[in-house]
């Protein structure tokens, strides 16, 4: 079944990698489970991940900057937002009716389905336009080519927004706008509606998987 795109919340995450974090220890002929004393200390750093083995009390220490080193190089350079939630516009040019409605996504499949949940067959025209990250695509859907899609892909980028969709569908009027009234109708609806609709500030998520022996449970 697909989202209901008109009701409640809808919450995302935006997973930035996964990064590894194993503990291990060697016995040398001791019990399976030795004290920490008798760890033999190894640090090595890979790509995607990092691999630990420790001997004493700067276990804490060490297990706590290494997760801080691994946060603080993953920090993006500037904020990024995107939508919080769906959101819905209308607007009048000339008779003809065009109602906005615009939603965060993160995949094209997502943007599949609200397209499929908003779409008004009834109506003259459902134009289109979604971008995730450096992956776009935007559509005219039967009005002049370049009249309708690219503006509403201009007014995402413009909004500075990220992982957004925004489908404006068209009730004509009777009134014809021509080229460049479309490209301000569907351009303008689209900005309006995005500069209208609450945003929320994207955060960059690692998952982390950690192993190690039963004497690390407090420290972990």
């Amino acid at each position: 079944g697909g989202k209901n795109w008109g009701g409640g919340r809808q919450r995302y995450a935006w997973p930035h990698h996964n990064t590894n974090l194993r503990c291990s220890s060697s016995s040398r002929g001791r019990s399976s489970m030795p004290h920490r004393r008798h760890f033999e200390r190894e640090w090595c750093v890979f790509r995607g991940g990092i691999s630990m083995q420790h001997s004493n009390h700067q276990n804490r220490r060490l297990l706590a900057g290494a997760a801080s080193s691994v946060a603080s190089s993953e920090q993006p350079t500037s904020d990024i937002f995107t939508l919080k939630d769906f959101y819905s516009d209308e607007e009048i040019v000339k008779k003809s009716r065009f109602i906005t409605h615009v939603a965060p996504i993160q995949n094209q499949e997502e943007f599949d389905d609200f397209l499929e949940e908003i779409r008004d067959d009834t109506a003259s025209h459902n134009c289109w336009a979604w971008k995730v990250g450096n992956e776009y695509r935007f559509s005219d859907d039967g009005e002049p080519s370049g009249t309708a899609g690219k503006p509403i892909f201009q007014a995402i980028e413009y909004s500075g927004l990220d992982n957004v969709a925004v489908v404006v569908t068209r009730f004509f009027g009777g009134i014809k706008l021509g080229a460049g009234g479309l490209v301000r109708a569907y351009g303008g609806s689209a900005s309006s509606c995005l500069r209208k609709a609450p945003r929320v500030k994207m955060v960059a998520m690692s998952l982390v998987e950690v192993s190690c022996s039963a004497s690390f449970i407090g420290i972990m």
